[in-house]
């Protein structure tokens, strides 16, 4: 879908100024109205090219032989290097609109839920979903196998918050009684029954 600058919402180079919405952006040399301007935007490409041979000289080789032949790459390998650039696309919109400080506390706050992701990944999807069978269920009844779970987090981990957040909670328990049973070992008999 393309956009003309009559077209409601879109800002051109002469309106922004005259209006006052233009302003210098986080990148010296630039301003809002460039980002209306074809010519400028190839400027700000160009930053960009820069920025990221500077951060990541490898992967700019790579963005910069598939720019250069877009067949050359299958769709996996396509995907893991847009996924790997977006990241510094990522930095760079951050700098260019002066946001890096909002996008680090974003990350630091995503990353805080890391043990979440991992206890889903690993623990939910790997093993507690495979478990039973559709329509199967522990002979226990959830009430019980609640009030187990209760009693070991209570006694095993008394210094977790499991009211402010039982879910990131959780995942951090399930962690730790991993790492205390090593690879390779069942992360979940302490979880269940005896058979």
């Amino acid at each position: 879908m393309s956009h003309r600058s009559t077209d409601p919402g879109v800002i051109n180079a002469k309106d922004a100024s005259s209006s006052g919405r233009d302003f210098d952006l986080g990148i010296p040399g630039f301003r809002y109205s460039d980002l209306h301007d074809a010519r400028r935007l190839a400027d700000l490409a160009q930053e960009f090219d820069v920025f990221l041979k500077t951060a990541d000289p490898g992967l700019f080789a790579r963005f910069d032989a598939y720019r250069q032949k877009p067949a050359s790459l299958g769709p996996l390998e396509l995907s893991n290097l847009m996924i790997d650039v977006a990241r510094h696309v990522s930095r760079f919109v951050g700098r260019l609109f002066d946001i890096e400080p909002f996008l680090a506390r974003a990350e630091e706050a995503t990353r805080a839920q890391d043990a979440v992701f991992v206890f889903k990944r690993d623990f939910l999807q790997r093993r507690a979903l495979r478990k039973y069978k559709p329509g199967d269920r522990p002979k226990e009844g959830f009430a019980d196998l609640d009030a187990r779970v209760r009693t070991l987090r209570r006694l095993l981990f008394p210094e977790s918050d499991f009211d402010s957040d039982p879910e990131l909670a959780t995942a951090r328990m399930v962690a730790a009684e991993a790492r205390s049973r090593g690879p390779g070992r069942d992360h979940t008999a302490g979880l269940r029954s005896e058979d």
